[in-house]
């Protein structure tokens, strides 16, 4: 149990990490052919998970890019985008009224938070009501083995 929980985080970090360093300036061409390739097959199982972040007294829309690990709606997102710095030190905010948006789709699917892993900084988010048809999704136990240097 400990090694698939382990294995569904490890994948959906580092596509996570794949969906935010795209858009920052590459090393190598291997380096850019390894992420784009990732995010081409994955493509479809990238979402935005859309939110309401409340600090204390004043709240803001957020947006964080999250990764569908579950055909029926479940979203693996970085836990630090979401509100995650409570109980920290920081200033604490707590995510609310959370949507998911696939695809080109602007209006979303309500959502809530499921679970949190802070060591790991990943949190599980569900949509409310499965959906309707499947999802593209990251299967987790069809991951790939990571050997000694890669990245």
């Amino acid at each position: 149990m400990l090694k698939s929980a382990f294995a569904v985080a490890a994948v959906g970090a580092s596509l996570i990490f794949s969906t935010v360093v795209a858009g920052l300036p590459m090393q190598s061409r291997a380096e850019e052919s390894a992420i784009a390739t990732v995010l081409s097959k994955h493509a479809g199982s990238v979402v935005t998970v859309k939110f309401l972040l409340a600090m204390q007294e004043n709240e803001r829309e957020a947006e964080a890019g999250g990764l569908v690990i579950d055909p029926a709606g479940m979203v693996l997102v970085s836990n630090l985008e979401i509100g995650g710095s409570i109980g920290r030190g920081r200033e604490s905010a707590q995510a609310k009224e959370i949507w998911v948006l696939i695809g080109d789709d602007t209006q979303g699917l309500p959502a809530k938070i499921i679970g949190r892993d802070t060591e790991l900084e990943l949190a599980w988010v569900q949509l409310d009501k499965p959906a309707e048809k499947p999802l593209a999704f990251v299967d987790p136990a069809k991951g790939v083995t990571v050997k000694v240097g890669d990245e």
